[in-house]
């Protein structure tokens, strides 16, 4: 047993030492980049990576539960929030933004699935379609919150733009590539390919977004994002949309942070 952890948890160290020497690459050779941010917050991330993806692991099994997609006691009051996890993640990546969330006052929080091996951007845009028409059926009139990590966030977008039926009244998207992502060169699947700048299907999903949306958007983003390379890739947001430094924290360490989920919360409440 004792051996079986000391993997895992020198695997998740070596996995986020080696994303953050990467990091560390691509912001020195950076001139709007070098020099920020300290060292000290390079360490901060890394722990923070290691730990989140400890957390991932315990916590991936719960992402089929039905509690965990769906509200306890839907409402028939109040907005819809709709969680889009990224890439190789499930619901169970929104277990305690959901649960601030609804210490918040928000109940309707629905987080649906798409599958991040054997499928493309357009077959997990078919999932999260047949599942927000179901969520529509339960709540017909009330409005539609999309809160997006990384991959979700784009998926929150393209949704959000290209379906003007639903009552969309925000998206917040956290950690989001808006123009791709070097790392996805190391993705172990079709859709992560996808995330490469200049890929086909990358310029195709962009193609299908209006970057002009009048939808109001807030886009929280880390200084020390680990996975979304090149920073102003977190930045290229659509031309109306509040941007907005939640950091220092990995990627995944987003899901998570408590700054990230106050700026969040304080956002929804105005």
């Amino acid at each position: 047993m004792w051996w079986f952890l000391t993997v895992i948890i020198c695997t998740t160290f070596w996995a986020a030492v080696l994303s953050y020497c990467i990091y560390w690459y691509e912001t020195a050779n950076h001139e709007e980049e070098r020099g920020k941010p300290p060292f000290t917050h390079i360490l901060l991330g890394i722990l923070d990576s290691m730990l989140g993806v400890l957390f991932l692991a315990v916590t991936y099994p719960f992402g089929r539960l039905k509690r965990v997609r769906t509200p306890k006691t839907p409402s028939k009051t109040g907005p819809v929030i709709v969680c889009l996890h990224g890439l190789f993640h499930n619901p169970s990546a929104w277990i305690l933004l959901r649960l601030r969330l609804h210490r918040a006052g928000f109940h309707n929080c629905y987080c649906p699935r798409y599958r991040s091996f054997k499928n493309d951007i357009p077959g997990a845009v078919k999932e999260l379609e047949s599942e927000l028409t179901k969520i529509r059926e339960k709540h017909p009139e009330q409005e539609i919150i999309f809160i997006g990590h990384s991959l979700g966030g784009l998926l929150a977008l393209y949704l959000g733009t290209n379906n003007r039926s639903w009552p969309v009244r925000e998206i917040v998207t956290l950690g989001t590539p808006f123009s791709g992502s070097k790392m996805a060169v190391f993705g172990i699947s079709s859709l992560a390919k996808s995330l490469l700048p200049n890929s086909r299907e990358f310029k195709n999903l962009c193609s299908g977004i209006n970057w002009k949306t009048t939808i109001p958007g807030l886009a929280l983003y880390s200084a020390i994002d680990n996975m979304v390379l090149p920073l102003k890739s977190l930045q290229s947001t659509p031309e109306r949309w509040e941007l907005k430094e939640a950091g220092p924290t990995s990627h995944i360490g987003m899901l998570w942070s408590k700054k990230v989920s106050k700026e969040l919360i304080k956002r929804l409440r105005t």
